[in-house]
């Protein structure tokens, strides 16, 4: 699977990580495996900084419909979303517009800016 996840249980923080083609099948798994997993409080960064997507616009759409009905009923942890790719950038710029009143999300270039804004959303001083 392109999608892999970490969990540091002290912390209460996830990092994910995306690699090669990540299809809108591979982000609908990934949405299920961390509510069924209880994960969704965790605050998370999301590195698809080896990753590419063949997502369409309305399938970002869907993805926010689905999350949106997934976190329906939890807290749900902040969410930094790291891409390098363009297109990517692009695709992900338009999720986080689209779920701007349901969760806590951010897009950056970098892991480094990703954890900073992690840290700042989740009141955890400087490491």
């Amino acid at each position: 699977m392109p999608i892999s996840i970490t969990v540091d249980e002290p912390t209460r923080r996830m990092v994910v990580t995306a690699r090669g083609i990540v299809s809108h099948a591979d982000v609908v798994d990934y949405l299920t495996q961390r509510r069924d997993r209880g994960l969704l409080g965790h605050a998370t960064l999301i590195d698809c900084g080896q990753a590419d997507t063949d997502l369409t616009a309305q399938q970002i759409r869907d993805l926010t419909t689905r999350r949106r009905r997934i976190q329906r009923g939890h807290v749900v942890g902040p969410t930094a979303l790291v891409a390098e790719r363009d297109l990517l950038f692009g695709m992900l710029r338009m999720y986080q517009i689209l779920m701007e009143d349901g969760v806590s999300l951010h897009v950056v270039r970098t892991c480094a800016e990703a954890e900073r804004w992690l840290d700042e959303a989740t009141g955890t001083p400087d490491r």
